[in-house]
């Protein structure tokens, strides 16, 4: 991406659920695996948004993004939720 990104916004929970703001684990996440180069750590319950820090630096990387899920069923509702939310993302 070119210029000043609003990684805030790309993150915004808005964008991927449907509510209104990235929590601040969400953008520590972000930061730290984009703007650092290192390793995030996010231990969070269901539904706190950690696919949304999967999400948000794939946009800023513009790299693809594996991402492994051991849950079938969790696997699949992602892969959906991400084909209809995620401009431009082809989850297989």
């Amino acid at each position: 991406m070119n210029g000043e990104v609003d990684f805030a916004a790309l993150l915004s929970k808005r964008r991927y659920a449907g509510h209104e703001n990235a929590r601040a684990g969400q953008v520590k996440a972000v930061a730290r695996l984009v703007f650092e180069n290192a390793d995030p750590v996010l231990v969070a319950a269901t539904g706190y948004g950690k696919s949304a820090v999967l999400y948000a630096c794939s946009a800023l990387l513009n790299k693809i993004t594996v991402q492994i899920v051991p849950l079938t069923k969790l696997g699949e509702n992602q892969r959906n939720s991400i084909a209809k939310d995620v401009t431009g993302a082809r989850p297989v």
